[in-house]
């Protein structure tokens, strides 16, 4: 489901449940991530290529990233980097979804001054980028 799908279902903006999958994430007990989010096996990872292609015409494609801040209060220590450029006290959430726009890959809880570039390259994500375990799947 995407969350213009779940925009529909409910009866609000896009943003409200991208705000809300957002929190839920912070909140998802660490034992079940494997569960509900999970890396994709090889097969999948063809299979998302395909999707990709087809769907928008990128070859090679498993996934998009992106980061985004969410606003946390009551820090105390090392506020100046938990203050981010949107003026507010934050922590970064980098998602990384499938063409549907479900979530495989996340991170969270980077200082809301961190570049994304920066949660990106210390991800677990890249790390298997840099070691071949992602490689571009050939047709």
């Amino acid at each position: 489901m995407t969350y213009l799908d779940m925009s529909v279902y409910f009866g609000v903006p896009a943003s409200v449940c991208h705000l809300i999958v957002d929190r839920f994430l912070l909140a998802f007990p660490c034992r079940h991530k494997e569960t509900w989010v999970r890396f994709p096996t090889r097969d999948e990872m063809a299979g998302m290529a395909a999707e990709f292609k087809e769907c928008r015409g990128v070859p090679n494609v498993i996934g998009a990233v992106d980061g985004t801040n969410l606003q946390v209060r009551g820090i105390d220590d090392y506020r100046s980097e938990y203050f981010c450029r949107k003026q507010m006290y934050s922590v970064q959430l980098q998602l990384t979804v499938d063409v549907k726009c479900r979530i495989w890959d996340y991170v969270v809880g980077w200082p809301g001054s961190s570049h994304d570039s920066k949660v990106f390259t210390k991800s677990a994500l890249y790390a298997r980028m840099e070691n071949g375990e992602i490689r571009p799947v050939a047709d």
